[in-house]
């Protein structure tokens, strides 16, 4: 006998049921996987549990169970939303972003007609921390799911906790060329070359060697920053309260003109 059989019979044992025949492969969305056989899995053995669930679901949903199971079963996350919509953003290295138009960034999130783009709020603890796309343009899209895998080029967030970190945004060619600007501060700031290295073409290759020519909205986007620590001053983060340091992160704290382009 072989081991899926042993399997239904200890489950059945355990159950003090039979196991529907007619059920088995059955549900073809984990979302939609019946609340009363939940809790049916949570009384079982837990070497048992997640057997007892491959059981009902059709077999293309066996690679996402293991998952669902930890957060459902275990952790008690709404099944209904469990992995249900995505916020899209772009994922690529510095060097790549520098070389871009921002027309090219933003096409790579393969945006939809009519689709309101959105930005992280700035964050200074992300910011500094370099692991969160502090004001990076984003895409929110609630019919995604976790059969949904994004190409290289494009980070998809799950919407919570992500979604309250979104806002709306009027003029998202300037909201990213900010991004672009806080995203190279952020490295240099890394290496502490922020406030020490004022020539635009020096900056750029001590940050980034690999770096080629800039796109109009990279230089755009670099100088306005350069202009920020020389005209406003270079933060020294430690003299501020943590409370208002979002306001000073690089990249945000310029008039919108720098960033569309004005040089007056």
């Amino acid at each position: 006998m072989n081991r899926k059989t042993l399997d239904w019979i200890e489950i059945e044992q355990a159950l003090g049921r039979p196991l529907e025949e007619e059920l088995q492969g059955a549900i073809k969305s984990l979302h939609d996987f019946p609340l009363e056989l939940l809790e049916e899995a949570r009384k079982l053995p837990a070497p048992l549990q997640l057997r007892f669930m491959e059981y009902y679901l059709d077999e293309g949903e066996h690679p996402y169970a293991a998952m669902f199971y930890e957060s459902v079963v275990r952790e008690g996350e709404d099944p209904e939303n469990w992995l249900r919509g995505g916020i899209l953003t772009a994922s690529l290295p510095l060097e790549e972003l520098l070389a871009q138009d921002v027309s090219a960034i933003l096409g790579s999130l393969q945006p939809r007609p009519g689709e309101a783009w959105m930005r992280f709020r700035q964050r200074w603890n992300e910011w500094i921390s370099g692991c969160s796309p502090c004001g990076a343009p984003a895409l929110l899209r609630p019919d995604l799911d976790y059969h949904y895998w994004p190409p290289k080029h494009i980070k998809c967030l799950t919407v919570k906790p992500f979604v309250e970190r979104l806002e709306p945004v009027h003029d998202i060619a300037l909201a990213t060329r900010r991004w672009l600007a806080a995203h190279f501060a952020e490295e240099a700031a890394r290496l502490d070359l922020l406030g020490k290295v004022w020539d635009l073409g020096a900056l750029i290759t001590a940050v980034v060697p690999d770096a080629g020519a800039l796109s109009n909205d990279a230089s755009i986007a670099l100088t306005a920053m350069l202009r920020e620590q020389r005209d406003l001053g270079v933060i020294d983060f430690d003299s501020i309260p943590y409370n208002d340091r979002d306001l000073y992160i690089p990249g945000f704290r310029g008039p919108d003109g720098w960033y569309a382009g004005n040089v007056d």
